[in-house]
């Protein structure tokens, strides 16, 4: 049985809850309090955390307010504590109405803070210093109490609640450690290591300055070094360089370098002169070259004028005498091609005058035609017309017949109405038998009476016999002026609508609808007899009759006396066709001899222009050559051509000797070495220049140098390096060795801590299993669950789906509520909707495993899924019937 249960719950201007709410009869074990969404499960939760963790004077108190109320919210709970009942009642406000009292069974009683600090002290928890109560501040509560939508976060251990846990342990973390002796010497050397290391394993205090300071010697005595080796490099140098520009004087380096420089010069000055004389010389080869190129050419020229002249002259007769060929034989085909054509002139006029006959003989024929097409048509625009006015006469007749089926079919109705109400009337009338002696005078109402018969009376009536006096018939059964009055409204209607159509029967009324059908189908016979006739209508076969006979005057016009004329059309067709043929094959021969003949002369005249090309092209050449002739003869040509090539030869030998003499001095050789003699003089000018001025800088350098006193600076703080490194070193010693007994103990408190682990894992896995067959938790040191094992995989937290960390989530909680209870802890296990997101198959499981977890503590499920808990095996409350009792009471 768990040390601590919540009897009763009461709320009371607390938020949503404006009245009173009370939730009684809470067992020791499970309890379920189911209600609707925003039935106020989770501000109940609210509440009691309100009561226990939050001061009744604090802000926070208006918060608890229901919104836009000015009240002072009161909590009220009853609660077993080890064997003891307790009422804790807490009015929040920081009026005079603020009020806090805890009471107990056995007459105690504590008011205002002392009641909430002696509720602090044996429940293990603190207040808020500022604002609400927060989790890690409620000790056990905010490890066991979980809050709606937060059940699938990871579990841990606030510093209260894991204090708790770990005062559980307290004797075997002391075993594992050493006692008091152990936990004495871990603090010791956890602070001793503080003094060399900070939290993060760095150099602090003085162990931190005493490194920097090494630090900055070693780095002060590297760079003093460094400047004592300079200077012993700088006077090295000094001496090798004062060695070389010694070696330089001593060898005249620079005197023989200027010799060879001159003795270049002049070599590359006869270079010069000779490569400009083979310069001047393939000058003058290219003006002979250029002369004698110009005699050849116009020696060339002037053969060629000489060639072209002749073979003028013989295209000038080869043209004539093919000219007058082709003109000889285009006059011989002139000449038959003129009889061809006065022959197709003659076949031509014949066949006009076949073609006039024709076209009378087919206007006639037309004219015929044209005048049977005419009489045709005015018979079918006679009939046409007849068939019109009959439509037209029926359309008219059928009109002025306002009779329709649907007014037949009324008035059909009205007279079996009348009919139907006047049997009725027939048939409740009283009927009178008579029969009277003769010379009886009678009456019944105003009509005599004679003889036999039989009257039926149907309204009140007066019998009058003479000589007796007079009777009053009133006719019995049903109400007969009702039937009456009926019978004379139909005859009302009935003459109404025979009036409307015309006829005084309804039988008259069919005679006219049935006329009515006669005559729409007769315009419809009219119509269509109209609509066959002229399809386009009356105007549009007047006018086609009114077109054909213009069109038969107009034949006539132009017959005249001939319209009477009768013609052989089929011969007159023959020979037209004859004479086509005569003409087709004519107009052949015609075509391909014009076509030859224009042949002819097209070749004619390319003949003549070829000629008269020739003869121009032979008169230019003839011109041409006489010109040049003129301006210089043939024999003066081929005189100069022959001197120019003596004065190419005398120059081409000119040019090979100077060519050979500037071969002979190597030009290039003697250009590259005036280049290396000058590279060389300006080489050893600069590097005298630049020995000369390293000796000058080292020697002022050296100078200033020497004056600062670096072998001393250097023995100097050598001196302090080495005090100041045996000081580190010493340092050095002393933190590794704390350092190293932190670590040694740190693990032997992990080890000790993994051991704790093991009651809390030891009551989590019977649950799991239950939960998920062959799955292990995975813990780690600080008693959080991290993952589960199964199928030989780790699976982490936070990998697992929403539901199954819910599950896990409660079922830790459980291990830890267990583990509490039994070392006599106030456990109280309440969970709000935590498992919302869990199937069917684990919710059923984990219903199993609370009420099994609820036999050693008290549980209080909240959820809005009341269906699905209603067979937990727990107490079970409505919250909506906990509102409605209260608002009863």
């Amino acid at each position: 049985m768990s040390a601590m249960h919540f009897k009763s719950i009461e709320v009371e201007q607390f938020r949503q809850f404006r009245g009173a709410v009370a939730v009684h009869d809470l067992t020791a074990r499970l309890n379920v309090i189911a209600g609707y969404n925003e039935a106020g499960k989770s501000t109940l939760l609210q509440a009691v955390r309100a009561a226990l963790f939050d001061r009744y004077t604090g802000s926070v108190g208006e918060r608890f307010r229901p919104y836009g109320a000015v009240v002072s919210p009161r909590i009220s709970l009853e609660f077993n504590l080890n064997e003891i009942e307790y009422r804790l009642t807490k009015v929040f406000s920081r009026r005079r109405d603020g009020e806090a009292t805890l009471e107990t069974s056995d007459g105690r009683r504590w008011e205002g803070p002392e009641a909430e600090d002696y509720l602090a002290e044996r429940l293990g928890f603190s207040y808020a210093g500022r604002g609400g109560s927060r989790p890690e501040l409620q000790g056990l509560a905010g490890l066991l109490w979980v809050e709606q939508a937060r059940a699938y976060e990871p579990v841990t251990l606030t510093d209260q609640s894991r204090q708790q846990v770990h005062a559980v342990f307290e004797h075997e973390m002391r075993e594992l450690l050493g006692g008091d002796r152990g936990e004495t010497l871990h603090r010791r050397i956890t602070a001793l290591r503080g003094e060399y290391f900070d939290v993060r394993g760095k150099p602090r205090g003085d162990y931190r300055r005493l490194q920097e300071r090494e630090a900055e010697l070693r780095q002060k005595l590297q760079a003093i070094r460094s400047e004592l080796e300079a200077y012993e490099d700088k006077v090295d140098r000094l001496e090798q360089r004062q060695t070389e520009l010694l070696a330089y004087r001593e060898d005249r380096a620079l005197e023989k370098t200027e010799e060879r420089a001159r003795l270049a010069q002049a070599a590359a000055k006869r270079v010069t002169e000779l490569r400009a004389e083979v310069q001047a010389g393939k000058e003058q080869c290219g003006r002979t070259n250029a002369e004698w190129e110009a005699a050849k050419q116009a020696w060339a020229t002037r053969t060629r004028l000489i060639g072209e002249h002749r073979e003028a002259q013989k295209a000038e007769q080869a043209a004539g005498q093919a000219m007058h060929g082709k003109e000889a034989e285009l006059a011989q085909l002139k000449g038959r091609l003129a009889q061809r054509q006065d022959q197709l002139t003659e076949l031509k006029a014949r066949k006009q005058d076949r073609d006039t006959e024709l076209r009378l003989a087919h206007d006639t024929e037309a004219l015929s035609h044209l005048v049977a097409e005419h009489e045709r048509l005015n018979t079918r625009l006679k009939e046409a017309r007849d068939a019109d006015a009959e439509r037209r006469r029926c359309v008219s007749e059928r009109a002025a017949l306002r009779v329709t089926e649907e007014m037949v079919s009324a008035l059909k109705q009205i007279e079996r109405a009348r009919d139907l109400a006047e049997e009725r009337l027939h048939a409740a009338a009283t009927q009178v038998a008579y029969r009277l002696e003769p010379g009886m005078v009678v009456k019944l109402g105003e009509e005599p009476l004679a003889g036999d018969g039989s009257v039926r009376l149907t309204c009140r009536t007066e019998l009058r016999i003479e000589g007796i006096g007079r009777f009053t018939v009133i006719p019995g059964g049903e109400d007969l002026d009702a039937l009456r009055r009926k019978v004379e409204r139909a005859d009302r209607q009935l003459g109404q609508g025979l009036s409307e159509v015309g006829t005084d029967s309804v039988a008259g009324a069919e005679a006219i609808l049935r006329r009515s059908g006669e005559l729409d189908s007769r315009a419809a016979q009219h119509a269509a007899t109209l609509k066959g006739l002229a399809p386009a209508g009356l105007q549009a076969l007047e006018d086609q009759l009114s077109t054909i006979g213009a069109q038969g005057d107009d034949l006539r016009r132009r017959l005249g006396d001939m319209a009477a004329r009768e013609f052989g059309i089929d011969d007159l067709e023959q020979a037209v066709r004859t004479l086509q043929d005569q003409i087709a094959a004519i107009e052949s021969d015609v075509c391909a001899e014009e076509k030859v003949v224009q042949g002819l002369r097209e070749a004619v005249a390319g003949l003549r222009a070829e000629k008269i090309s020739a003869e121009r092209l032979a008169g230019r050449c003839a011109s041409e050559l006489e010109r040049a002739r003129i301006e210089a003869p043939d024999g003066r040509l081929v005189e100069t051509l022959k001197e120019t090539e003596q004065r190419v030869d005398a120059s081409r030998h000119r040019l090979e000797a100077a060519t050979r003499a500037l071969e002979a001095e190597h030009p290039e050789a003697v250009e590259l070495e005036l280049e290396r003699s000058r590279h060389a003089l300006e080489d050893i000018k600069q590097e005298l220049e630049q020995l000369e001025r390293e000796v000058r800088d080292l020697r002022v350098e050296l100078g200033a140098l020497g004056q600062r006193g670096l072998a001393e600076a250097v023995a100097s703080v050598t001196a302090d390096h080495v005090f100041v490194a045996l000081q580190l070193e010493q340092a050095d010693r002393h933190a590794r060795a704390l350092d190293l007994l932190q670590r040694t103990l740190d693990a032997a408190l992990r080890r000790a801590k993994a051991a704790v682990a093991e009651p809390v894992v030891a009551r989590l896995v019977p649950y799991l299993r239950r939960l998920i067959p062959d799955a292990a938790p995975t813990v780690d040191e600080d008693l959080i669950l991290i993952g589960i094992e199964r199928d030989g995989a780790t699976e982490p937290f936070e990998d697992l789906s929403i539901g199954t960390r819910e599950q896990l989530a409660v079922l830790v909680r459980l291990a830890y509520a267990d583990l509490l209870s039994e070392a006599g802890k106030p456990v109280t296990l309440i969970l709000d909707d935590a498992l919302v997101n869990s199937d069917d198959e684990r919710r059923e499981r984990m219903k199993a495993i609370l009420y099994q977890a609820a036999q050693r503590y008290q549980i209080l499920l909240l959820t809005c899924h009341g269906r699905e808990y209603r067979d937990t095996g727990g107490a079970f409350i409505r919250l909506e019937n906990a509102l409605e009792e209260s608002k009863a009471g």
